[in-house]
């Protein structure tokens, strides 16, 4: 598997029935200044569980309103790196999301975390 130059790779559960010469050695990710990042992720039963107790609860997530074009990535990133999370609505739009931290919500909506600084 190659990696990029200051690539990430990011490994969910362990892969079963790989060899080990196909994946990607220590030295590999070192000469390529990768970043190798494990990610958990829990059972659906667990999901299943957390919904019906926000549900139960009347749980409500806190939503900036702030909406930005595409064209406005730059201000959408400043906006972004001093509050916490986004997601990108069904019409291409960059919106803040205080509840959602990670990969896709409920609805389909893509969240991005942040990162500082802004590539010109």
């Amino acid at each position: 598997m190659p990696q990029v130059y200051e690539g990430v790779i990011s490994v969910i559960g362990f892969p079963g029935g790989v060899k080990a010469e196909d994946q990607p050695s220590v030295m590999d990710t070192l000469s390529n200044i990768c970043t190798v990042r494990g990610v958990y992720v829990d059972s659906k039963a667990l999901m299943r569980d957390m919904n019906r107790a926000i549900e139960a609860n009347d749980i409500h997530p806190v939503v900036d309103e702030t909406v930005f074009r595409i064209d406005q990535a730059r201000q959408a990133y400043e906006y972004m790196w001093a509050q916490a999370f986004w997601k990108v609505d069904d019409q291409g739009q960059l919106r803040n999301d205080m509840f959602l931290q990670y990969g896709e919500s409920l609805d389909g909506q893509v969240t991005l975390p942040c990162r500082k600084g802004f590539p010109d």
